[in-house]
């Protein structure tokens, strides 16, 4: 095979690898958020007692309490 047969086969993989990726995300984008997590914030009273560090809301609630 050619080199143009193997730029043609590699344009045509990163191409469909693109068009996967933009199809994903559009999915992602459309898709509703589940039924609960609509107003999903940090809030003190309910993560207080929380000592999972791994949580993204632990920071930003131990800051405001100066631990």
């Amino acid at each position: 095979m050619s080199s143009a047969g193997y730029l043609a086969i590699a344009i045509s993989i990163i191409a469909v690898l693109l068009a996967v990726f933009v199809f994903s995300f559009i999915a992602y984008r459309r898709t509703p958020v589940p039924q609960g997590c609509e107003d999903v914030i940090a809030n003190s009273e309910k993560c207080e007692a929380c000592q999972q560090t791994g949580c993204p809301y632990y920071a930003a609630i131990h800051k405001k309490e100066g631990k």
